[in-house]
């Protein structure tokens, strides 16, 4: 099978190139309003996939028509004013970045004039904000340094601290999540020529390359144990044809390199609990568990000690496949 390299952003760099650094020398540090109570998802409650959304309320919508086109991984821009998706509405055979507003107005792929008015115009540099545990530390991705860098915060209640740039190459270095002892952040980048899984401590040490395969690997995320690494693989067929397939590696063997000798297909059993993701003040976590033979999103509380209190579960989305739960700034 040939792959079919994701589209994305470096063709910006052509155009908003001096616009944009002077964005980046003026940028002043992050800041994010408070929880919002909602989230965004990826659905598969229709024909295709699709980007879906959860009020506070419990009530649920989708966000991204159910047209035919296939819509993956949502993520939110720091104003909470757009959603930034994958989409293969600019190509069949392709997946390239998609923008819509949270109640479904304003889709839009980015092509170059929408991305220059996009990232220039509008100023949306940084975006899918994701809490560490507790909500001790903040890693994000940005476009600052005219390419998609992730970027760490470890105090993002203070007003003085300054971010701290965690990856540094002119590769595309994306789709990243803490693993729920806060230890490891894992995340995609295309820098050894293909998309693939590595780690790194929050501080920028321990740099691994978990996955060398020629298909794309992308959008890591932890079991909520912490024992797997799951992502999303091309492996055995196209995201762009609706094939959302997904591979997993035990932490030990991700951690010690040991990579493709040990990754597999998943093969998820009901109860598997997986993309913990923690809301800004520390005190929920929405995770996707397999239940009753399909992936849903389930919000808990958290204790005081960091753990998610079960009791309290909330299950949010029936009927369908629902995975990689995001929370709304």
């Amino acid at each position: 099978m040939r792959r079919r390299v994701l589209i994305a952003l470096p063709i910006l760099i052509l155009i908003a190139g001096v616009v944009l650094i002077a964005a980046r020398l003026s940028a002043p540090p992050v800041r994010l309003a408070q929880p919002s109570g909602a989230l965004a998802f990826t659905t598969h409650q229709g024909k295709t996939w699709d980007i879906g959304m959860v009020e506070p309320d419990g009530t649920t919508h989708r966000v991204t028509p159910d047209d035919g086109f296939q819509d993956y991984f949502a993520s939110f821009d720091f104003a909470s004013e757009r959603i930034n998706f994958l989409s293969n509405r600019m190509s069949a055979g392709a997946l390239g970045p998609t923008q819509v507003q949270p109640d479904g107005a304003g889709l839009r792929t980015l092509d170059i004039l929408s991305a220059v008015t996009t990232l220039v115009i509008e100023g949306r540099l940084d975006w899918d904000p994701a809490f560490a545990p507790g909500g001790s530390a903040l890693a994000w991705a940005s476009l600052r340094d005219l390419n998609l860098e992730i970027y760490v915060d470890t105090d993002p209640a203070s007003d003085t601290d300054s971010p701290v740039r965690l990856t540094s190459t002119g590769a595309r270095d994306w789709f990243h999540s803490w693993s729920p002892d806060g230890q490891w952040i894992a995340f995609a980048s295309d820098r050894a020529g293909s998309e693939d899984i590595y780690l790194v401590h929050p501080d920028g040490t321990g740099l691994t390359q978990v996955t060398a395969n020629a298909a794309s690997d992308i959008l890591p995320v932890w079991t909520l144990d912490g024992g797997r690494l799951l992502f999303v693989s091309e492996r055995g067929g196209l995201l762009s044809d609706g094939l959302l397939a997904l591979y997993a590696i035990d932490t030990a063997d991700a951690v010690a390199g040991r990579a493709e000798d040990a990754v597999v297909p998943l093969e998820p059993a009901d109860g598997l609990e997986a993309d913990p993701t923690y809301s800004a003040d520390g005190k929920q976590v929405a995770v996707m568990r397999r239940q009753e033979g399909e992936w849903r999103i389930v919000v808990m509380d958290v204790s005081e000690r960091g753990e998610p209190m079960r009791e309290s579960a909330r299950v949010l989305t029936r009927g369908g496949d629902a995975l990689f739960p995001v929370w709304r700034p």
